[in-house]
């Protein structure tokens, strides 16, 4: 997220994403790198400042040279 929808981010952040199941994760070999990508799902909190939204996600990139 970049930074544009703050309350939404903060919302989001605030989140306890270290406790929830990693649904995917891979690691590569990119262009001299190593590059692990991990994605988790999560329910909506009920406060969050978007109407009608029903998942969110977290998409996390490690790179390592």
């Amino acid at each position: 997220m970049r930074g544009n929808q703050p309350r939404l981010f903060a919302a989001l952040d605030a989140l306890d994403w270290g406790t929830g199941p990693v649904g995917h994760e891979e690691t590569v070999r990119e262009h001299g790198r190593s590059v692990r990508r991990t994605m988790q799902v999560r329910p909506a909190p009920d406060d969050l400042p978007f109407p009608h939204v029903k998942q969110v996600f977290s998409c996390e990139r490690c790179v390592t040279t």
